[in-house]
């Protein structure tokens, strides 16, 4: 699941970051609403305008998106699109004119899940025993890893994936396990 963060008002009328999901997206036209990047569908007349696009460039639900655009002041981590197109990457920038920022991020959130089988033994990083087809549990958001998520087992008090500060496969700190974004835009700007 990929999503294009956006800055948009709160009830306080402070601009905050909120994720757009691009979940159901197939592709969209990014366009300014009150302030805010907003992507609505294209439909054929758009394309031809030469408006500033996202469109997947996959089938397997991998998250690559590619940002199209005839405009040469939209601009991907500060450089200018080449050719009309730029495949986009994690965490990826997009500046539209104006100054408006939004950033790209192929980060999936961790859900709660009940281990499929996959006609291979599986281990839980964590605990090291067998994952077994019916159980719950939750994967690394980054790198996929499965873990025991079993909160009702009282051989288990806490779910494996609580257990270490980050995941045993690929580092990423594991709060991301708990159903929240590990990355924000707003890390980039609680320094300035």
């Amino acid at each position: 699941m990929a999503q294009l963060w956006r800055q948009v008002k709160n009830e306080d009328a402070k601009r905050v970051w909120e994720p757009l999901s691009l979940d159901q997206v197939m592709a969209g036209l990014i366009e300014m609403d009150d302030g805010a990047v907003a992507l609505r569908p294209i439909e054929e007349a758009d394309a031809l305008q030469g408006a500033t696009t996202l469109m997947p460039c996959d089938q397997d639900g991998e998250g690559h998106w590619a940002i199209l655009t005839g405009d040469p002041a939209v601009r991907v981590n500060g450089e200018a699109i080449r050719l009309g197109i730029h495949l986009l990457a994690d965490r990826d920038e997009i500046r539209l004119p104006g100054g408006v920022r939004a950033f790209f991020s192929t980060e999936r959130l961790s859900q709660s899940e009940v281990m499929p089988d996959l006609g291979r033994q599986v281990t839980c990083p964590c605990c090291l025993l067998e994952l077994l087809p019916g159980q719950q549990v939750r994967r690394c958001s980054r790198c996929g890893a499965w873990y025991h998520d079993m909160p009702d087992d009282p051989d288990r008090p806490l779910p494996c994936y609580t257990i270490a500060p980050t995941c045993k496969s690929c580092r990423q700190p594991l709060p991301a396990l708990d159903g929240t974004f590990v990355w924000t835009p707003e890390e980039l700007y609680r320094h300035v």
